[in-house]
């Protein structure tokens, strides 16, 4: 039993090692989609703006124009 712990003894450190780069990744990936969700809140104007475009084109698109 000890031998086989001494020949093996680097996979703990390698799993150790590869939860902390995954633990380090899915942060920064929550923080860049955090960062990301909060920075599209703050863009009320424009959002309402490109909405009342697409309204507005609809509108104008479904209007029937008559002939004389």
């Amino acid at each position: 039993m000890i031998l086989f712990l001494g020949t093996l003894g680097w996979v703990y450190p390698l799993i150790l090692i590869i939860v902390i780069l995954l633990l380090l990744f899915i942060t920064i990936y929550a923080c860049s989609a955090f960062k990301k969700r909060k920075q599209n809140q703050y863009n009320v104007a424009k959002r309402e703006k490109t909405l009342r475009t697409v309204e507005e084109n609809e509108r104008l698109n479904n209007v029937e124009v008559y002939e004389e």
